[in-house]
């Protein structure tokens, strides 16, 4: 495995948006089922990032991550993650029928069918943003793997020296 530069998740969450506003088709993005230090794998086309953060429920976590050497290839179907714009008329839809799953549901497919969007595009009251796919991400490679347990150390030791006047 080669000496991957870890950067903060914040760094590398800015680098990501620049890339999404100039081209927001293809991306995906994935996030572990892990309760401690869930990861986030994004995916364009032509890139990967991994991140590795403290928790999925703090509204700033603190996080580490990497550029991918190698991109992820996504091994099942599914919407591209993107920002897309809800008219008024969606978002009563929306509102409307969010207690019917079936209707919900369909009304979500015909929205996520739409190309994604760069944000800074978007005039509409309302955005839709995703998917985020939560997998067991079973599916990436030893060498990813690998990489995780690396940011997962990083990240220990990033909490440490950021709480440890806590401890």
């Amino acid at each position: 495995m080669k000496n991957k530069e870890v950067r903060s998740a914040d760094e590398i969450l800015q680098e990501v948006m620049k890339k999404y506003e100039k081209d927001p088709r293809g991306w995906h993005v994935f996030v572990s089922s892990d309760q401690i230090y869930p990861t986030f794998l994004i995916t364009n086309p032509k890139e990967s990032w991994m991140i590795k953060i403290e928790s999925r429920f703090k509204p700033y976590p603190l996080g580490k991550g990497v550029k991918l050497d190698t991109k992820i290839k996504v091994p099942f179907r599914q919407p591209t993650y993107g920002f897309r714009p809800l008219s008024p008329e969606d978002i009563k839809k929306l509102f409307l029928f969010r207690r019917n799953p079936q209707e919900l549901k369909s009304i979500l497919d015909s929205l996520l069918r739409k190309p994604p969007s760069p944000l800074s595009e978007i005039r509409t009251p309302g955005v839709l943003g995703g998917p985020i796919s939560f997998s067991d991400l079973s599916w990436i490679s030893e060498e990813q793997r690998k990489l995780e347990q690396k940011l997962t150390k990083e990240l220990e030791k990033h909490i440490y020296r950021k709480y440890s006047m806590y401890i």
